[in-house]
């Protein structure tokens, strides 16, 4: 009987999220096993593609269509968000339909947070679209979401590397990766069209704001990953990129690649250590042969 179980957790930081999917190449590539994955904010939108699609090339295709989804348009709308999510909520209605957390390729989970009681909420069952929609409402930028009557938000509120989260589902082996916003970048790192466009709708104190709540998750994240260390953490080097970057995603993509590919021989310790668990707890020989998916030129 199989014991070991492979949890993979992405983590949240906007479009610095995309560089997940170049840490995911590599992993193809390498052959390393995943039974589960765990997300929050863009890790969890990550992680629904992921399941959705199955495969890291799938998710570049994605990437590369055209399409009017802008997630980071200033909305001008009566509602309390900062950038208009309508338009993007109904391209990822296009693309998930009624799929479930049941029908993805692995188990899956997204955690977001109860704006009301302050509480974690981890989902992994029902639709997938309502846990993207609650894990990447960012307070104050999108609209909280309603989900059977609590108003959830983004979950790197409490929790942005669910590493905790994996090893509840059942992970014996984790691997996270991070892609969190340095703490020391200079306050109003934003491309000047979005910084423009908060100036205009919440004044000079967002500058403040946004750079405490790049402290705050910092410290929040690595006190989770004090109590709940991952047994591999991938960082990719972002520095002077921000998180409403995402016409830059080939960029964060190939950092992402980058930051896998130097951990190699660690990725591929931890890929041999699930491997020969598997097969002595199967009975087989530890030099069972494994798939290897190559990389697209």
């Amino acid at each position: 009987m199989n014991t070991t179980k492979s949890g993979l957790i992405l983590g949240g930081g906007g479009s610095r999220g995309l560089a997940h999917v170049g840490v995911l190449q590599v992993l193809e590539r390498e052959g390393y096993p995943i039974d589960l994955i765990t997300g929050t904010s863009m890790g969890g939108m990550i992680t629904g593609f992921y399941g959705l699609l199955g495969s890291s090339d799938a998710l570049l295709d994605l990437i590369a269509q055209p399409a009017d989804n802008e997630a980071t348009r200033y909305s001008r709308a009566p509602r309390p968000e900062l950038y208009e999510s309508r338009r993007f909520r109904r391209w990822l209605r296009g693309i998930f339909g009624n799929t479930t957390f049941a029908d993805l390729k692995w188990p899956a989970a997204m955690v977001a947070t109860d704006l009301d009681s302050g509480e974690e909420l981890v989902i992994n069952r029902g639709p997938v679209l309502a846990g993207i929609f609650a894990t990447t409402a960012l307070p104050g930028i999108y609209t909280p979401v309603e989900v059977n009557g609590r108003r959830l938000v983004d979950g790197g509120v409490l929790n942005p590397v669910p590493v905790d989260v994996a090893k509840r589902m059942g992970a014996t082996v984790t691997l996270a990766v991070d892609v969190l916003p340095d703490v020391d970048r200079p306050a109003a790192h934003l491309p000047p069209a979005y910084h423009q466009a908060m100036m205009r709708k919440v004044g000079v104190a967002m500058d403040i704001l946004s750079k405490a709540v790049d402290i705050m998750l910092g410290s929040i994240r690595d006190y989770r990953l004090r109590d709940d260390p991952p047994d591999l953490l991938i960082t990719p080097e972002l520095h002077g990129l921000s998180t409403t970057e995402y016409h830059r995603a080939d960029e964060f993509i190939a950092r992402g690649v980058d930051a896998a590919e130097a951990v190699l021989p660690e990725i591929r310790r931890l890929r041999d250590r699930i491997l020969e668990e598997r097969a002595r707890a199967n009975g087989r020989g530890a030099d069972t042969p494994f798939p290897v998916r190559e990389r697209r030129a």
